[in-house]
């Protein structure tokens, strides 16, 4: 059974992860080196939480040149 406290802070963690990926957007207009530390900030966060919490932890990673290629080659197809 679960505390109340720890639904407290599931809830906390699920809105501060909602709220920055509003963030990420308007960041996107900083530096990249503003925007890599906020990230950063953000991931460190969210891993402290869920070491404290307990569970399971899946990291996604975007292969960047696969994906600029891919979108690449669609626009290309398109055109």
């Amino acid at each position: 059974m679960t505390t109340p406290l720890r639904n407290r802070i599931t809830r906390l963690i699920a809105a501060f992860a909602i709220a920055s990926t509003i963030a990420l957007p308007r960041a996107a207009l900083a530096a990249d080196g503003q925007l890599d530390k906020m990230r950063a900030k953000i991931a460190a966060f969210i891993t402290d939480k869920m070491e404290k919490l307990g569970g399971s932890r899946i990291i996604y990673k975007v292969d960047r040149d696969a994906l600029r290629e891919a979108v690449t080659t669609d626009l290309r197809d398109d055109v």
